[in-house]
């Protein structure tokens, strides 16, 4: 998936289950953790990752 939920409890990567930005964002309303990019889907985007 795209994008992952980060905070102090989720560790690295995070829970990476969400294939858009809005639906991570529906999740950490009110929390103390946040969205960012997948790193493996970024990496693979870029062509730096595994095929």
């Amino acid at each position: 998936m795209r994008y992952c939920l980060r905070g102090r409890t989720w560790g690295y990567p995070g829970n990476c289950q969400f294939s858009t930005y809005t639906q991570c964002l529906m999740m950490v309303s009110g929390t103390d953790v946040y969205c960012k990019m997948n790193p493996t889907y970024a990496f693979q985007r870029h062509g730096w990752g595994p095929r």
